[in-house]
């Protein structure tokens, strides 16, 4: 697989891209924190109070090789020094979803959770029926570890969701077969 991006930090000034993704109907509809449009303002103050020094969040820009070009965010949230585990996210803008981002994107950020921040465990939720989000996953080496009935509440209607997780472990594992390059 070619190498196609970079992770690098989340800066404040990237929120003048970004606020636009997240009032994109298909963010709404698949990401769980954001069913509502948000202003220019709301993505700066969000920066300001919850990504800016904030040791429980990590937020990487996900930027094409070719480029520069800022193409989605990765997450890893409420990261547990304790427990060694984190909730994983992913954002990818519209217009550049189905070139392979997310995937290098999602093992990108693993790699860095399991080696530098030496976690345990890293998972997250998904909407059981966000199949290309549930075939990504997949291929970063989560497995399915349960689903929680009407977790989430959208378009008038409760929405189950899977917990998927991966283990360091089990990264290890997929890490050298499905992404020798990277």
């Amino acid at each position: 697989m070619e190498e196609k991006i970079r992770l690098r930090k989340f800066v404040r000034e990237d929120t003048a891209i970004t606020w636009k993704w997240r009032n994109q109907q298909v963010v709404q509809d698949h990401f769980s924190g954001h069913p509502y449009d948000v202003t220019k303002e709301q993505e700066e103050d969000w920066f300001e109070r919850s990504v800016r020094n904030n040791d429980s969040l990590q937020v990487f820009a996900i930027e094409r090789l070719n480029d520069a070009k800022l193409v989605g965010l990765t997450f890893l949230k409420n990261i547990n020094k304790i427990n060694l585990q984190a909730e994983f996210a992913i954002l990818i803008d519209e217009q550049s979803s189905g070139h392979g981002y997310g995937t290098q994107a999602c093992f990108k950020t693993l790699k860095f959770a399991f080696q530098e921040l030496y976690l345990h465990r890293v998972f997250l939720k998904v909407r059981t029926d966000n199949v290309p989000a549930i075939r990504l996953y997949e291929t970063c080496g989560f497995i399915k570890e349960g689903e929680l009935r009407d977790d989430l509440f959208k378009k008038g209607e409760f929405r189950n969701m899977y917990i998927m997780g991966i283990l360091d472990s089990d990264f290890k594992m997929i890490a050298d077969t499905n992404f020798p390059e990277l």
